[in-house]
């Protein structure tokens, strides 16, 4: 591998778990900064890799030579990893737009030269195409863009703890009480002792398959790769954040609920804080509400009068409440209760909730059936792979604001 992209590669790798850390502590403004590095460093590397396939290809003895790096370097790959390499080519976003204009399909790319880099990543994973019920794994740049425009939208997929898994099915052992039990007691020369804790339950996970379609119009399908890219990016970022926080909300509107006497103003807000939760789920806390309970919560006063809303001092459009973080989902996707009653969820939704995702998005297009014949148009089927599953409900205290009684 080029040097020059081995360290890029290292910084960028630095500068996403740095990312990462900064919007766990809620320094949204320092992560975006850093997000900034890293689109920088993608563009770095990608111009180096385009020199170096043009470079290669204008020297058989070139190509030849990095062939056989290539073999040595991917020979302790993961099947995940080498997946990834492939779909970073250019050669593969080239072979994916490609298959998206001319409506391949699987069949298609089992059996056209063209499309190798497409098989190549839909059989690594072990000789069973991924995505045929789906379509063709996305390149990482397209990915990128997602994410990219995914901050636009309020994700409660940030809020949780997100997995990344190849198999469509699987477990995790959680261990019950591990907030109040050590380590036992040892004494030298003596067996460990057992105990009856630390006691672990399996969870499992099912990864079920979203997706949607998009109509396309042939002039924007021949555009350039980038603004097609780029406008099926927006539609996937969009529609992949609206399912993944369905998922997540109906955990969350499945645990039971304690009654937020709206009279005692900020009280119950507090008493959930300092008593409901582990004082360290606490100190981890976030409050989620719509756009009601956000009304009401930025009308209410601490003890000296000051209002208890704060602005985020690292993202003045963000608000903190006793120091919390303070996330506002629409009432449209965060309805009232039946009762009229505002939802409030307060905790470490990380501890609570646990997202899977497959890998990779999927894609396919076709201009046969539904309105794509008669309009003469395309449609794209995207796909996203996904399970969101209960791992601790004490995590999280549900509420719902209002009188009570009313």
């Amino acid at each position: 591998m080029n040097k020059i992209i081995r360290e890029l590669r290292d910084r960028k790798a630095r500068l996403v778990d740095e990312a990462q850390q900064l919007i766990a502590d809620g320094k949204i403004a320092e992560a975006k900064a850093r997000n900034a590095k890293i689109a920088s460093i993608n563009d770095q590397i990608e111009a180096i890799e385009n020199l170096e396939a043009e470079s290669a290809r204008n020297s058989k003895t070139e190509q030849l030579t990095q062939e056989e790096i290539d073999a040595n370097k991917t020979a302790d790959m993961t099947r995940a990893e080498k997946v990834e390499a492939i779909r970073k080519t250019p050669e593969y976003r080239n072979a994916w737009i490609h298959a998206i204009r001319n409506h391949a399909t699987i069949k298609d790319i089992m059996t056209i030269p063209g499309y190798a880099p497409l098989k190549n990543a839909l059989t690594e994973t072990g000789g069973d195409p991924v995505g045929e019920d789906g379509g063709f794994l996305v390149p990482i740049e397209f990915d990128n863009m997602i994410w990219t425009l995914r901050r636009d939208y309020t994700a409660l997929a940030d809020l949780v703890t997100v997995e990344t898994v190849n198999g469509l099915t699987g477990w995790r052992a959680v261990e019950k009480s591990a907030l109040t039990t050590g380590f036992a007691d040892l004494t030298e020369a003596q067996p460990i002792p057992t105990t009856t804790e630390p006691k672990f339950v399996k969870v499992p996970y099912t990864l079920k398959g979203y997706g949607g379609l998009i109509e396309v119009s042939n002039d924007l399908l021949n555009d350039s790769p980038v603004n097609l890219m780029r406008y099926l990016a927006n539609w996937f970022a969009r529609k992949s954040v609206l399912t993944e926080n369905a998922l997540i909300l109906g955990i969350l509107n499945a645990l039971t609920a304690v009654a937020y006497d709206s009279t005692k103003k900020i009280t119950p807000l507090k008493t959930a804080l300092n008593k409901t939760l582990d004082p360290a789920i606490s100190r981890r806390a976030v409050i989620l509400t719509n756009q009601s309970g956000f009304d009401y919560l930025d009308q209410q006063e601490d003890s000296t009068g000051r209002p208890l809303l704060q602005p985020d001092l690292t993202n003045p459009t963000q608000y903190k409440a006793l120091g919390r973080p303070v996330v506002v989902l629409s009432d449209a996707l965060m309805p009232n209760a039946a009762s009229g009653k505002f939802p409030l969820f307060v905790g470490d939704f990380k501890e609570c909730i646990d997202m899977f995702r497959r890998g990779a998005l999927e894609m396919a297009s076709t201009n046969v059936g539904g309105t794509a014949f008669v309009n003469a148009t395309t449609l794209v089927r995207g796909i996203t792979r996904l399970d969101a599953v209960q791992i601790d409900a004490t995590a999280v205290c549900a509420m719902q604001i209002g009188t009570v009684g009313g």
